[in-house]
């Protein structure tokens, strides 16, 4: 929505819009997905289709041999990992707000 018509139905004083909202439920189906690109130096993974609240707020991964390694986010749901996990079976682990 254009600002000059948002402010015609918002409450706007010196530039400020409280905006009230609140979560609700989000029911998905098909299970959680991921989506992995980057290099061989750094793991890009895009998580998507996450029910309840849907938001994320830690994610790991596992390589053969390698235990659970925390991965950070960069933006949105995109997290990445800079360690080589070239040629491995991977796991991840996915922590919601919820």
């Amino acid at each position: 929505m254009s600002q000059p018509v948002f402010s015609k139905i918002a409450y706007w004083r010196a530039g400020i819009v409280p905006v009230l909202y609140r979560r609700v439920p989000c029911y998905k189906q098909g299970g959680i997905n991921f989506t992995i690109n980057g290099n061989p130096w750094f793991n890009f993974v895009l998580v998507s289709n996450v029910g309840g609240v849907g938001d994320i707020s830690a994610v790991s991964v596992e390589g053969y041999g390698t235990g659970w390694i925390s991965m950070k986010r960069t933006w949105g749901q995109n997290w990445e990992c800079d360690t080589v996990l070239v040629g491995q079976s991977l796991s991840f682990q996915v922590t919601t707000g919820d």
